[in-house]
């Protein structure tokens, strides 16, 4: 098979020079040329959307109180500050509002913005207030935006509910033949490396497919023989660099 060339998702912004899901990761993916981006996306207890991929808030919030991010209003978690202890135990970053990155990207119309929807702030907000939420917030930047889950069912929602376009995130290989794909019709589908089949080759673009947790450049090689065109990595710099 024809090696296709590679594109490089930066996963919660550039991990190796600020802390994941800040408007500092994502600066600096925006400063080694990179122009594309994953963010996740939950909900304060009073609905505002903001950059946080855990479930609770004990690993990345300094000083954290018990719970998860959903327990508390904006307020209250805007005083908090994100440190990854093992990668970037010297670094710290405000926890960042999805319209700070809506502000952030306004100006960058060629940058494509991947917000996943976390499950956990599925199981605290019904869908259609979580969908209408971030439908107005990012509003400015919609059409550089995909909205992409594991939750298939939310991912339904949003295709019966708008033209907005949407990534499936495979929790496992097998859900390819769950028939809701068929239905969402993704523009993308995500999966984890580890998730892939052995040499599993990739002969068709639609949907464009996405592998994620890839975090060097013998193992983006070996995609890119297999036929995959985007990958998402922690390292966006280092593997955009060939």
């Amino acid at each position: 098979m024809r090696e296709a060339a590679i594109q490089v998702i930066a996963h919660r912004g550039d991990c190796t020079a600020a802390p994941e899901n800040s408007l500092a990761s994502i600066q600096a993916a925006l400063n080694s040329g990179c122009r594309l981006l994953e963010i996740d996306v939950q909900l304060s207890s009073d609905g505002v959307p903001v950059l946080f991929h855990d479930r609770d808030c004990k690993r990345l919030l300094r000083n954290p109180m018990p719970g998860a991010i959903a327990d508390y209003p904006i307020a209250t978690l805007q005083q908090w500050q994100i440190e990854e202890h093992e990668r970037l135990p010297a670094i710290r970053a405000p926890l960042t509002l999805l319209s700070e990155v809506v502000t952030q990207l306004v100006n960058h119309p060629d940058v494509t913005l991947f917000v996943e929807v976390k499950r956990a702030a599925l199981e605290r907000f019904s869908y259609a207030q979580l969908f209408d939420t971030l439908m107005e917030t990012l509003r400015p930047i919609l059409l550089q935006s995909v909205l992409i889950s594991f939750s298939l069912p939310f991912l339904r929602y949003a295709r019966a509910h708008h033209g907005q376009r949407l990534g499936v995130v495979l929790g496992d290989w097998e859900w390819l033949k769950d028939r809701t794909i068929e239905q969402i019709a993704p523009e993308y589908i995500f999966c984890n490396i580890e998730r892939v089949p052995e040499e599993e080759c990739f002969t068709t673009q639609h949907p464009q497919w996405v592998i994620y947790e890839v975090g060097s450049e013998a193992l983006r090689d070996d995609l890119a023989r297999r036929g995959i065109t985007m990958i998402e990595s922690f390292f966006p710099a280092k593997l955009m660099a060939k």
